[in-house]
């Protein structure tokens, strides 16, 4: 789907300028990201290469949005327009992050209870912590929502500094930091559900995401010179 939409938005593009859409980096880069796509299909149909996607989609994402972000959004000028867009993204990287937490509070309780399952410690009736699949099922979810709610805000998050600064969004360090968030939340989500991993093995790691993703957001956010001073 996302192929097909990045395809009829090139050939608009083509009909509009009257040209093939190739002629500056930005028009490149997105037509790159398209035809990466569609090799990557073509490659999916053939072999069925799932694992090949944790590769190739970080790729493509960022080349369609880099592509994407050629021109300034005259829109985002306007004062209320702004703030709705920044509030927005906020919003949407906070439901990302609360998504992880949540999930690695989900997989203490795992650990901690498939340690008590194999010391052979069988759980009381009344026991508050629901069954392992059950909490694997919730730390299944929270990371799928939490990984799509992250994803959305680093859209809005880049286009909003596309349009603030143009091209040099690219070399600023919040912008690196957030990116490599959303790889080692994508390295999660696809060890999960493309490699198949569960049990204990998902849970110490997505704890260890969680740690991973704590240092980059208190980068991000300035909270190391607050405990400094």
């Amino acid at each position: 789907m996302g192929a097909t939409v990045h395809l009829v938005a090139i050939a608009e593009e083509a009909l509009e300028v009257g040209a093939f859409p190739a002629n500056n980096f930005f028009e490149a880069i997105s037509l790159l990201g398209l035809v990466l796509a569609i090799v990557f299909l073509i490659c999916h149909w053939l072999y069925r290469f799932e694992s090949l996607a944790v590769l190739i989609m970080p790729l493509v994402f960022l080349m369609t949005l880099t592509g994407s972000t050629a021109g300034n959004n005259a829109s985002l000028q306007i004062g209320a327009m702004r703030d709705v867009w920044l509030t927005t993204h906020v919003v949407f990287i906070m439901l990302g992050y609360a998504g992880l937490l949540i999930s690695a509070a989900v997989s203490v309780f795992y650990l901690w209870k498939a340690r008590q399952l194999k010391q052979k410690r069988l759980p009381a009736q009344d026991d508050a912590v629901p069954p392992l699949m059950t909490l694997d099922q919730i730390v299944a979810k929270s990371l799928g929502w939490g990984f799509l709610a992250l994803t959305v805000g680093l859209v809005l998050g880049i286009i909003w500094a596309s349009n603030e600064s143009g091209t040099k969004w690219i070399f600023e360090q919040r912008i690196l930091i957030a990116v490599i968030t959303w790889f080692i939340y994508l390295l999660l989500v696809f060890l999960r559900m493309a490699s198949g991993w569960r049990g204990a093995r998902a849970a110490m790691l997505t704890v260890a995401a969680l740690f991973l993703c704590g240092i980059t957001w208190v980068t991000h956010s300035g909270v190391a010179a607050v405990l400094r001073q």
